[in-house]
């Protein structure tokens, strides 16, 4: 489960950095928005039995935060500084706030569930 927390934010951010190198911060930006789109996509295609919410909000509100933190420290740290091992740094902090952001959902959907 944790994997799917960590794997697609490292590579949309490893994705969004290789494209914003060479096209430069709207390059970014379109990717980042257009991994949120992809993530969504495949999630939406989980079993009908799934809610509206389950299957389109839950990956936008999951993925979002960890992708927009990554895109405003590229954009902070500067085009100059995107190498591959700052992006791959700037890669590994958004998986690690991924994680946490995770278990931070979970919690609020646990202590919401068990109110009803």
């Amino acid at each position: 489960m944790l994997a799917l927390a960590v794997v697609p934010v490292l590579i949309a951010v490893a994705t969004a950095g290789y494209v914003g190198v060479r096209r430069g911060s709207s390059g970014l930006w379109v990717t980042l928005a257009g991994s949120t789109v992809v993530v969504a996509a495949v999630w939406g295609l989980q079993p009908q039995s799934a809610t509206f919410a389950q299957r389109f909000v839950a990956p936008i509100l999951l993925y979002l935060p960890p992708l927009v933190l990554a895109g405003c420290l590229l954009s902070l740290l500067g085009r100059r500084r995107w190498t591959g091992v700052t992006i791959s740094v700037v890669a590994v902090v958004a998986a690690v706030s991924s994680v946490f952001w995770t278990l931070l959902l979970f919690i609020a959907g646990a202590g919401d569930a068990g109110s009803h």
